[in-house]
C-alpha cells in the first residue's frame, strides 16, 4: 500500500494542538505583519511626494522635515519588527522543544521490536534534523500574512497610480505561478531524500563510536572510510540537486520580474512623454514595481520551505502515528508483589515468519528458585528472559505471574519487580551516583554505598578521581569490562527487585573479573527468584535447576547430579567439553 503524502496545508494543520498554547504570540506577531507591511509601501509614495512635492516644487520646509520622518518611520520600524519577529521564533522554539519531547518520549514507548528494526542514525535524524527544519517553517508562517499585505497594497498603489500600466505588469502572474508550483514539487522530493541521507550517515557514525574498538582491532579504517565517503557522497550528490532546484528558481523569479520592468520602463515612459503621467507617479509606481519583487522572492522561498516542513512532518508523525505493539491493556491493574511462581503455558514466539524461536514452551519457576537456562546458540534462552518484562508478546500461549497473565497489569508494575543484569552492560554518559541509582534520585546515598560494596564495586570507586561523581564516559567506556558489570550489578542490588534476569553476566570476563562478579551475583541471588542464561559450569552448578533447551523446546530438566546421572544432552556437551553458547 503506498502511504498518502503530506501536502502543506496538512503539515502545518498537524502543528496546530501545538501552537494553541502560543496562539497570544503568535496573533500579536501577526497583527504587527499590517504596520510592517505599512513601514515596506511606505517608500513608494515617499517618492512621488519627494519628486513632484519637494523636487519639482522646490519646497525647502518640506525637505528640512522629510530626514525626520524618515528616521521616525524607522525608529518605530525597530520596535515593531523586534517584536514581530521575536514573539513568533520564540513561540516556534516553544512548539519545537515540545514536539522533541513527544517524540522521545513516543520513542521510549515503543516495542523492543520497533528498535530491532529502526536504525539509530535515522532515529537520531529525525528528532534533530526534521524537527529543525519544522522550526524554519514556523517561523514563516507570519510571512503568510506580511508578505500579501504588502504586495496587495503595492499592487493597489500601482492601480491608483496608472490602472492600465498595472495590469500589463500582471502578465507575469502566470510565469510566477508556474515556477513556484514546479518549485515547490522537487523541493519536497529532494529534502525527503536529503533527511534520507542525512539518517543513512548519522547511522553509520553512531555505529562506528560505538565500535570504535571493533573497528581498529581489525583494521577495518579504509573500509568504514569508504562507506562513510560513499553515504557522504549521496547525500552531497542529493544536495546538489536541491540546491540547484532552489537556485535557479531565485533567478527566475528575477528574470520574469525584469521582463516586466522593462514593460513599466517603456509604457512609463510614453506616458511621461504624452503628458498622462507626471515624472513623480512614473518613480513612485516603478518604486512599487521593485518592491513587488521582493515578496515574490519571499513567497518562492516560503514555498521551498514548506515543502521541505511537509517531507519532515512526515517522518515526525510517522513515529508519532506508531502504537507500540507491546502496551497495557485497557483494564490493566497494578500487579501485587510477588508471591509465588512464573508460569510459562504453551508459548510460541518468533520475531518474523522465517523461524519459530519457542515451540509450545511451558515452564514454571517457583519463588526462590535458581533456574539455570543452557543450549546452544539460537535456542531461545534470552527470548525466554525478553518476555518475563513484556519486551515481547507470545503470538500463543500464555505467561502467569502468581496465576495472573502479565498481559493483564500494567508494564509499569511488572517491571518493577525485575531486575536485568547482561553481558552487554549499558550504562550512561553520567557519574557513578547516577548510573548506580538510575533515576531513582530519592534513595540515600548511604544505600547507594552498600550497594556498591554488595556488587563489589565500593574499593574501585574510591580510587576513581572523583570518586561518585566521575564521569564515566558513553557507555561506561572509562572502566573496565569488570567494573561495568559489577556497577550494573550493583544497579540492580539498589533496585532490590524480587525477580532477576541475568544474561551471560559473566561470559566476557577474565578469570579475576569473573570471581569479583560472581561474588557480586552470589549476593545478589540471595532471597530472589532468578533466571540464568549461562554457560560456565561455575555459574550452571549452583541453579537449583537446569532447563536445557534446543531450538525453542525443553530438551531435559534437573539439578546438575540429576542431569549427569541421565547422560543426556546435558552430560554429552560437559564431557566433550563444549559448554553452551551464549
Amino acid at each position: 500500500m503506498t502511504e498518502k503524502k503530506m501536502g502543506r496545508i496538512e503539515a502545518l494543520g498537524k502543528f496546530w494542538p501545538y501552537m494553541k498554547p502560543h496562539l497570544g504570540a503568535i496573533t500579536i506577531s501577526l497583527l504587527l505583519s499590517i504596520p510592517m507591511a505599512a513601514v515596506k509601501i511606505s517608500p513608494a509614495p515617499a517618492v512621488k511626494y519627494l519628486t513632484d512635492n519637494i523636487l519639482v516644487n522646490k519646497n525647502e520646509t518640506a525637505l528640512f522635515w522629510l530626514p525626520f520622518g524618515i528616521v521616525a518611520v524607522f525608529a518605530v520600524n525597530f520596535i515593531i519588527r523586534f517584536l514581530h519577529f521575536y514573539l513568533i521564533r520564540a513561540a516556534s522554539t516553544s512548539v519545537i522543544q515540545t514536539l522533541r519531547n513527544e517524540v522521545y518520549s513516543h520513542l521510549l514507548k515503543l516495542s523492543m521490536g520497533y528498535f530491532g528494526e529502526a536504525q539509530a542514525g535515522m532515529l537520531l535524524s529525525q528528532v534533530i534534523n526534521d524537527v529543525q527544519n519544522i522550526v524554519r517553517a514556523l517561523s514563516s508562517i507570519v510571512n503568510l500574512v506580511r508578505e500579501p499585505i504588502i504586495f496587495l497594497c503595492l499592487m493597489g498603489y500601482a492601480l491608483y497610480l496608472n490602472w492600465s500600466l498595472a495590469l500589463l505588469t500582471l502578465i507575469i502572474t502566470p510565469l510566477v505561478a508556474l515556477l513556484l508550483g514546479n518549485t515547490g514539487k522537487h523541493a519536497k522530493r529532494y529534502s525527503a531524500k536529503i533527511l534520507e541521507r542525512m539518517g543513512d550517515l548519522s547511522s553509520l557514525l553512531v555505529e562506528s563510536f560505538a565500535g570504535m574498538r571493533v573497528i581498529q582491532a581489525f583494521g577495518l579504517e579504509a573500509y568504514m572510510r569508504g562507506q562513510f565517503m560513499r553515504r557522504n557522497r549521496d547525500l552531497t550528490r542529493t544536495s546538489l540537486k536541491a540546491i540547484r532546484v532552489e537556485e535557479m528558481s531565485h533567478p527566475g523569479i528575477e528574470l520574469i520580474s525584469g521582463i516586466a520592468i522593462a514593460l513599466v520602463l517603456y509604457y512609463g515612459g510614453k506616458e511621461v512623454l504624452a503628458g498622462k503621467m507626471t515624472t513623480g507617479d512614473v518613480f513612485a509606481f516603478f518604486t512599487s514595481f521593485g518592491l513587488m519583487v521582493q515578496p515574490l522572492r519571499t513567497f518562492n522561498e516560503l514555498n521551498i520551505t514548506f515543502h521541505q516542513c511537509a517531507a519532515a512532518a512526515e517522518n515526525i508523525f510517522k513515529i508519532l502515528n506508531l502504537s507500540p505493539e507491546v502496551m497495557d491493556a485497557p483494564t490493566a491493574t497494578k500487579l501485587a508483589n510477588f508471591q509465588n511462581a512464573i508460569e510459562f503455558q504453551g508459548v510460541d514466539f518468533q520475531y518474523n515468519e522465517s523461524r519459530k524461536i519457542l515451540r509450545n514452551f511451558s515452564l514454571k519457576i517457583k519463588k526462590g528458585e535458581i533456574i539455570a537456562l543452557v543450549g546452544a546458540s539460537g535456542a531461545g534462552k534470552t527470548t525466554v528472559l525478553s518476555m518475563i518484562p513484556r519486551f515481547f508478546d507470545p503470538q500463543n500461549g500464555k505467561i502467569l505471574i502468581d496465576d495472573i497473565d502479565i498481559r493483564s497489569v500494567t508494564l509499569q508494575s511488572l517491571r518493577e519487580q525485575i531486575a536485568l543484569v547482561t553481558q552487554e552492560v549499558f550504562l550512561f554518559h553520567d557519574t557513578i551516583r547516577s548510573n548506580i541509582k538510575a533515576g531513582r534520585h530519592s534513595i540515600s546515598d548511604e544505600k547507594m554505598i552498600e550497594a556498591a560494596k554488595a556488587a563489589q564495586a565500593y574499593d574501585y570507586i574510591q580510587r576513581l578521581p572523583q570518586k561518585w561523581d566521575t564521569v564515566i564516559g558513553d557507555r561506561g567506556q572509562k572502566l573496565s569490562g569488570g567494573e561495568r558489570q559489577r556497577l550494573s550489578i550493583a544497579r540492580a542490588i539498589l533496585k532490590d527487585a524480587p525477580i532477576l534476569l541475568l544474561d551471560e553476566a559473566t561470559s566476557a570476563l577474565d578469570s579475576e573479573n569473573e570471581r569479583l562478579v560472581q561474588a557480586a551475583l552470589d549476593r545478589l541471588l540471595v532471597g530472589r527468584t532468578a533466571i540464568v542464561v549461562a554457560h560456565r559450569l561455575s555459574t550452571i552448578r549452583k541453579a537449583d535447576r537446569i532447563v536445557v533447551m534446543e531450538n525453542g523446546v525443553i530438551l531435559e530438566e534437573g539439578s546438575h547430579e540429576e542431569l549427569i546421572t541421565r547422560k543426556g544432552a546435558y552430560a554429552k556437551a560437559l564431557s566433550l567439553q563444549e559448554g553452551f553458547s551464549a
